[in-house]
């Protein structure tokens, strides 16, 4: 296995915190249904990759998904095809390229929809323990959901597998998240209902109206989104701040900063303790 330590080696180089591979492979050992590769490192590193530690797992008679990036952890799909699939798929999105109306890109983002719309119904449609509703967000997200994280149902994405939910996050009832484009949500943010988190843009030319542009939206950690606030593409809003209820956030929002309005603006700045 030199070749199999070798690709190991150079995805090591690649990622951003050193040694994280190790965590993760160490982890595989207690689930027995994961399966492909998603990684930032590059397709050609993150095939080989999969194909040779692959063959490494075979012998424990395990199907190996990692998900190389620090935050995520591991995720849960269904079959190789689809892991593959879905791989493409996140890279473009988080590519921010243009994905053009009609083409394989977008009838894949439709059948995440789908799949999504399916998920959220079950969610949303009767009483769940709060073990149920872990369960079923792990399964709209490919992600493991996260310690502490909780929800208040009905929520609503139209993708749900560029969601990354961090630790001790409440997310109350009635928000949409539109995750296409990636929704990073940092340790012990606190959304409020109603919250609409957008990451799409159509094009601005008549003529490519359908087309879709892909921003991804980061929120820091302890954030306090205020109920009906609307964070639109591209924004990234920095730890410890507050979003004023019904807040229309169209720019980067500072850390330790309180924001309101239409369009949000800055109103005070938190005091914090040293």
């Amino acid at each position: 296995y030199q070749s199999a330590e070798k690709i190991r080696k150079e995805i090591l180089e690649h990622c951003a915190e050193k040694g994280n591979l190790d965590a993760v492979i160490d982890e595989c050992g207690k689930h027995t249904r994961l399966i492909g590769v998603f990684s930032p490192v590059g397709k050609d590193v993150q095939t080989s990759f999969s194909l040779l530690l692959g063959q490494f797992l075979a012998k424990k008679k395990k199907v190996l998904y990692l998900n190389l990036e620090p935050f995520s952890g591991l995720s849960y799909l269904e079959n190789a095809s689809e892991g593959r699939d879905l791989t493409d798929l996140i890279y473009y999105m988080n590519s921010g390229k243009e994905v053009i109306a009609g083409s394989d890109i977008h009838l894949k983002m439709t059948e995440l929809s789908n799949e999504a719309m399916k998920i959220t119904s079950e969610l949303n449609n009767s009483y769940h323990t709060p073990e149920e509703i872990k369960v079923l967000m792990e399964k709209l997200t490919g992600r493991e959901f996260s310690e502490g994280a909780y929800m208040f149902p009905p929520f609503y994405t139209d993708c749900g597998k560029n969601l990354k939910i961090g630790r001790n996050v409440f997310i109350n009832s009635c928000c949409q998240f539109q995750d296409q484009g990636g929704i990073t949500i940092g340790d012990g943010t606190l959304i409020g209902p109603k919250t609409v988190i957008a990451t799409l843009n159509h094009h601005q030319n008549p003529n490519k109206r359908a087309n879709l542009i892909p921003k991804p939206v980061k929120i820091g950690k302890n954030v306090w989104i205020g109920a009906n606030a609307t964070i639109l593409p591209g924004v990234t809003i920095g730890d410890g701040a507050v979003i004023a209820a019904g807040a229309l956030v169209s720019k980067d929002v500072e850390a330790n900063t309180v924001v309101g309005g239409v369009p949000a603006k800055l109103i005070k700045r938190i005091q914090t303790e040293e």
